[in-house]
């Protein structure tokens, strides 16, 4: 995306992905296989007692596809650390890109 960091997407590719958004669970359920998988150390600054604490973490990205009403899409699920895996993005996807690398996959 053409946004700087800390910048609101465009309105238009926000719109496009609300729209999609019904189709995530789907995609999950459709899709069968992990597709994509990434991982990066992230600083994630949090709250505690008033005080903002910056931490370094693991955050592992997982990529699902599926074609579902003649749509090509992607879903995008999180995991910070080890917490629970949650909902991060829908998007159409008409390129896929080859998986990267990693030591856990």
């Amino acid at each position: 995306s053409n946004c700087r960091k800390n910048q609101e997407r465009y309105f238009r590719v926000q719109k496009i992905r609300y729209d999609f958004l019904y189709l995530a669970p789907k995609v999950i359920k459709y899709s069968g296989t992990l597709q994509e998988y990434e991982e990066r150390s992230i600083y994630i600054v949090r709250k505690i007692n008033k005080k903002r604490e910056k931490n370094l973490k693991l955050i592992k990205f997982f990529g699902f596809i599926a074609i579902i009403k003649s749509r090509k899409l992607k879903v995008i699920v999180r995991q910070v650390g080890n917490s629970k895996k949650h909902f991060w993005s829908v998007m159409p996807n008409w390129k896929t890109r080859k998986p990267k690398e990693t030591e856990n996959f």
